[in-house]
């Protein structure tokens, strides 16, 4: 028998070399001459495969390579030539699988030279597809925030071949934004086979791992990425964004890392513009920064401060990194006193633009977030600088104080801490969704699978051990759909609370999603450590309570101070343990969940009529005025 094998390898030569000389009907010769005298040799059946590749018969050639590769799944050359000709069908996700498979396996020590020249690399192969004009079309339908219909049309342009990476870039980043972190990851694996050397989308893969809960992954990734573009501001920040959501990370090794960036990308004294002396017109002009002047994006409380209604002596004017505008990015260019977009612009010119528009006081919102940019507002292109998660040598940091019809600027060592929180005055609270005695009370989840930890599982454990009748109602969409539950089901089945399980209707607006989980719930828990403001908003404005966990650090503080700037202080707790105490009590009968939702609607009720005075938004802007005082 093993006589037999050395002859068939010896044929198997001879067919390799007729296929280097582009004989493929010499090969086919040869190698069937080797099949009869070693039947089921994978090697055999392997360059089989090769000929039927250069025979133009693809399919046929995928069809030998898998059974080669089942013959001898132990085998690199197998596998790696099983990617190559998915990749070269447009055959993604047996490309990709494949493609992560092959290197983790030996290569074959039986027979060499089974992956030839010819045949190209799998990175070849990727790297070739064909571009469709369908990516052109899912960006343009990205761009306006029709993102259904992009993914559509991106998936379609990637999966039949396009060598355009933007392609997968905007598929990965519009799936992101739909909550679809697992198909998000599958695209940026695709991305990261076409161009092994982008680390940023490295940096943007870790991103999505840590939104699914695998950290350690993410770090991985992050660190890689920094260590290969030391010099990247863009890299380092996206690490930041990662600390902010881990859930044991230590709120004081944050900082160092902020530090660590504004050491490393500071501008010099030297590169920093000149400052403006103020106009002499008695008008404070307040310059909003950010990329988030859109729904979803926990804006609706905040814009309001800003277009400070009836007052001559102030003009607040945005500067937007928009990806994409929507109707809350149309209300808001229409209230306030000029916009303009940023989103191709470099940092230096866009720091220019702002300090000839004579800004006195500009607002990063975005800080280190995806869509911030940390250049512009380190060039101090105005007299004061605030920022909301994290600046370059800020000026001052908005995140957990408060603001009354007076305006009260808190002042924390070098620091200034003040809420804009304001509400728009078309908002309408519903009315308390009472519950009744007999049924049962309905706790709702909505977040992203990293914030199921085994601690915020162990509090569901409790609750449920405290109530026997409780629900906790889940949001599917915001877990990740299908993908997410399959992961998080698991878990919920060990912990014992799987049957107390129940989920909300998704939908195909992002909106009407969030309003049919918020009107089936009693009240929301966001495990957090980073407090989602959006989240916040839409269970307030929905009448429903929320209890918040939040960390020690400012820029995770946005949602837990809109609690307390609505009277609500109670709802923003510190550790799970306070979680846990809160929502016992909530859920000890329906008459004191009835009680809670009642207070709470009185409270949002108060601070609804203040900003509808517009005081809060007078008092805001007042403070931001003997601040900017300081800094003539």
């Amino acid at each position: 028998m093993s006589g037999n094998r050395e002859k068939a390898k010896d044929l198997l030569a001879t067919a390799l070399a007729s296929l280097e000389a582009s004989k493929a009907e010499d090969a086919v010769d040869a190698t069937g001459e080797a099949i009869k005298l070693a039947p089921g040799y994978a090697a055999a059946i392997h360059v089989l495969g090769l000929t039927a590749l250069q025979m133009d018969s693809a399919l046929r050639a995928e069809e030998l390579f898998r059974i080669a590769h089942d013959t001898a799944p132990d085998i690199r050359e197998h596998c790696e030539a099983l990617a190559i000709v998915s990749a070269k069908l447009g055959r993604l996700n047996d490309a990709l699988f494949y493609g992560k498979l092959s290197p983790s396996l030996p290569h074959s020590a039986d027979f060499p030279g089974l992956l030839p020249a010819w045949l190209g690399t799998y990175e070849d192969a990727m790297r070739s597809m064909d571009r469709s004009d369908r990516v052109d079309a899912g960006l343009s339908l990205m761009r306006e925030g029709r993102y259904i219909e992009a993914v559509e049309d991106l998936r379609v342009g990637v999966e039949t071949k396009t060598t355009d990476d933007r392609g997968w870039r905007a598929l990965r980043d519009c799936l992101v934004m739909m909550d679809q972190p697992y198909e998000a990851l599958l695209a940026g694996q695709a991305l990261a086979s076409i161009r092994k050397s982008s680390f940023e989308d490295m940096s943007a893969v870790a991103e999505i791992l840590t939104h699914i809960g695998r950290f350690d992954e993410a770090q991985s990734c992050h660190i890689k990425a920094v260590q290969e573009l030391p010099h990247s501001a863009a890299v380092r920040s996206a690490l930041i964004r990662d600390l902010h959501v881990l859930p044991d990370i230590d709120p004081e090794d944050i900082r160092k890392s902020e530090r660590l960036w504004e050491i490393s990308f500071k501008p010099d004294s030297e590169h920093l513009l000149p400052r403006e002396k103020p106009l002499e017109d008695g008008v404070l002009r307040v310059g909003i920064l950010s990329g988030r002047m859109r729904g979803l994006q926990g804006m609706e409380a905040i814009w309001p401060a800003f277009a400070a209604h009836g007052r001559a002596d102030v003009k607040a004017h945005v500067y937007s990194n928009n990806i994409t505008d929507d109707a809350l990015t149309r209300k808001i260019r229409g209230e306030v006193a000029g916009w303009t977009d940023i989103n191709r612009v470099d940092d230096a010119t866009a720091a220019r633009i702002i300090r000839n528009d004579r800004i006195d006081v500009l607002i990063d919102l975005d800080g280190h977030g995806a869509t911030g940019r940390m250049g512009i507002a380190g060039a101090r292109p105005a007299p004061l600088v605030l920022s909301w998660f994290g600046l370059v040598d800020p000026d001052a940091v908005i995140h957990d104080g408060t603001i009354n019809g007076e305006g009260i600027l808190l002042k924390t060592g070098a620091r200034v801490a003040c809420s804009p929180f304001c509400f728009p005055s078309d908002v309408v609270l519903p009315p308390v969704s009472a519950g009744l005695p007999w049924m049962p009370i309905r706790a709702g989840i909505s977040c992203p699978p990293r914030k199921l930890t085994d601690e915020f599982i162990a509090v569901l454990v409790r609750l449920c051990a405290a109530n026997p009748t409780l629900r906790i109602v889940l949001n599917p969409v915001a877990v990740g759909g299908g993908p997410g539950l399959d992961a998080i089901e698991p878990k919920l089945d060990k912990a014992g609370i799987l049957d107390r399980l129940d989920y909300s209707e998704p939908t195909e607006n992002s909106a009407k999603t969030i309003d049919n989980f918020t009107a089936n719930v009693d009240f929301v828990l966001d495990p957090g450590p980073d407090g989602d403001l959006q989240l916040a908003w839409e269970t307030l404005t929905a009448s429903c309570p929320i209890l918040i966990r939040a960390d020690g650090h400012p820029s995770n503080h946005a949602a837990s101070a809109l609690l307390r700037q609505t009277g609500l202080a109670e709802m923003a707790v510190a550790d799970f343990e306070a979680m846990l105490a809160r929502a016992s009590d909530w859920i000890s009968s329906a008459e004191k969940m009835n009680t809670v939702k009642e207070e709470m609607n009185r409270k949002i009720g108060d601070a609804f009529l203040l900003s509808k005075s517009n005081e809060a938004s007078m008092g805001f802007v007042d403070a931001l005025r003997k601040a900017a005082a300081t800094r003539v």
